[in-house]
């Protein structure tokens, strides 16, 4: 997803701030945006951080649409 948001032209209108790896830290900075600029936004959008840094995905993650965290964990149960 990353990739794909570096290939955005810059006045595209996504909510880039919104995405982070997938161990729910932030990874923004290889892109040449500050980490601390996408966590104030994030923060601002009442995004809550642990003290690693981290986001909580059972939380705040989005798996895609119509997927939800909870359904996902009972699938990785399952495995």
């Amino acid at each position: 997803m990353g990739w794909a948001l570096h290939a955005l032209p810059e006045d595209a209108d996504v909510p880039w701030q919104r995405i982070i790896n997938v161990h729910g830290e932030i990874s923004i900075g290889k892109v040449g945006i500050p980490p601390e600029l996408q966590r104030a936004l994030l923060e601002r959008e009442g995004v809550k951080f642990d003290l690693d840094g981290r986001v909580d995905f059972a939380r705040w993650g989005w798996l895609g649409p119509g997927i939800s965290a909870e359904a996902a964990t009972e699938v990785d149960q399952c495995d």
